[in-house]
């Protein structure tokens, strides 16, 4: 069993809002994983609809290996 304190992540400087992918920079943490957040851009206040950078990367490369890029 992993220790409570390996789990925690410090907060981030930001959060991904995965609705409109924008930058939130006002949320709450509660040690890993967002607590309270509201994007401004698309509403979007749904606390499990926003990740880190490091989990929107990892999110965006296995979308790339298993779809290829994106053709924006």
């Amino acid at each position: 069993m992993v220790p409570d304190w390996r789990l925690k992540v410090s907060t981030p400087d930001f959060v991904i809002c995965l609705e409109c992918e924008s930058p939130i920079y006002t949320f709450e943490w509660d040690g890993s994983r967002v607590k309270e957040a509201l994007c401004p851009t698309c509403g979007n206040d749904q606390n499990t609809l926003f990740s880190t950078e490091e989990e929107y990367e990892e999110m965006s490369s296995a979308h790339e290996s298993t779809y290829g890029p994106s053709k924006d």
